[in-house]
């Protein structure tokens, strides 16, 4: 038979609500939005170890562009910790929303799974020039579709009243229902 004595019984799911197989966490996504080229931001996850053994924090499937950083390295039984996130902006590969899947783990070589997954999102703006006379300028016949049985296509048109260049550079796809 094996236990824990504790002085007295702590509940910490108000603080670490999202429990990710024993190690709980304060957050379950990663969100960094309007991110401007050669921004480097920082997210930090609170970490507690809710297992009865020593486990060594880490991040599986960490994107090139982020780094992750454990402190203390091992958390003993039911000590908190804290995860560091570091976005290196200039690594996100183009603009707009870009999204990615770490995975929390409590040993090094441990399987991924959904109840471990901690989504991340950048949305990565664009440089904006200061002169606004001469910047491009979008302009557009609608800013949605409504497709149904009747209407499986539409058209919406963009055109440049600015002057200069528009450049569309990332296309978002939409979810379609069926």
């Amino acid at each position: 038979m094996k236990g824990v004595v504790l002085a007295d019984h702590v509940d910490y799911t108000d603080h670490y609500p999202y429990d990710m197989a024993g190690l709980r966490a304060n957050i379950d996504n990663v969100e960094f939005d309007d991110v401007k080229k050669g921004e480097h931001r920082e997210l930090v996850i609170g970490l507690l170890n809710n297992t009865s053994e020593a486990i060594t924090p880490n991040v599986l499937h960490l994107p090139a562009w982020m780094t992750a950083q454990a402190q203390p390295d091992t958390l003993q039984p039911n000590q908190q910790g804290k995860l560091t996130l570091t976005l290196n902006s200039e690594k996100v590969p183009g603009y707009g929303l870009t999204q990615a899947s770490l995975y929390l783990a409590k040993k090094y070589g441990e399987r991924i799974s959904r109840n471990t997954e901690l989504p991340v999102s950048v949305v990565l703006a664009p440089e904006m020039k200061e002169d606004s006379q001469q910047s491009p300028r979008l302009e557009m016949t609608a800013d949605s579709l409504v497709l149904d049985a009747r209407h499986k296509s539409g058209t919406i048109t963009l055109t440049n009243r600015g002057q200069s260049v528009l450049t569309i550079s990332r296309y978002l796809s939409t979810h379609f229902f069926t």
